[in-house]
């Protein structure tokens, strides 16, 4: 559990010490700056992640990830994230409710997020436990996302998360949160 809270802790400082940085940069004149760059009828964007959760109770797991952002400007969005890890003894399914903050650059774009939501897993009966169990949990992610313009409004993008939750497995034991790295796609 202490190593969880560190990580988290950790992940807290690192994004704050990035937007402070940014800000700071932008007052400077160094990055491109706020600007809307989307049009009236252009407020939803969409993505789509490939990536690895790292410190599940199955150690390491493939997932599969989602979000629909709507910009309320051009530089806050806010929108559903769902990630699911549909392999091995463990299945997981995380939602959230991500706000993202997005800071424009000339070559690429910043965007720290963090949103409640919901976590649910189940182990399945294996090397991991004798019988199959399931637990859900509410969860709180921080995360900050790059991404990368190719053309027009598709861009790569690469994200790294922290998630916190409470999953008590019984005989498999408990699982505090996750990190992940997810490679995906914006449009």
């Amino acid at each position: 559990m202490l190593s969880s809270l560190r990580i988290g802790r950790a992940a807290v400082c690192v994004t704050l010490l990035i937007i402070t940085a940014l800000l700071m940069s932008e007052r400077a004149g160094f990055a491109q700056g706020l600007v809307l760059e989307r049009a009236e009828d252009q407020r939803w964007g969409f993505g789509v992640d490939l990536g690895l959760l790292n410190e599940t109770i199955d150690k390491q797991v493939f997932a599969l990830g989602g979000n629909v952002d709507y910009y309320v400007t051009g530089n806050f969005s806010a929108g559903p994230m769902v990630q699911i890890a549909p392999g091995s003894d463990l299945t997981q399914v995380n939602g959230w409710a991500v706000a993202k903050l997005h800071f424009r650059t000339r070559y690429f774009d910043i965007a720290p997020f963090t949103g409640p939501g919901l976590t649910w897993a189940r182990v399945g009966a294996g090397r991991l436990s004798s019988k199959s169990d399931d637990d859900a949990s509410l969860s709180m992610v921080l995360g900050l996302e790059l991404q990368f313009g190719v053309i027009g409004r598709f861009a790569f993008a690469v994200s790294g998360m922290y998630a916190a939750y409470n999953l008590d497995f019984g005989q498999a034991g408990e699982d505090k949160g996750l990190t992940a790295l997810m490679f995906g796609a914006r449009f």
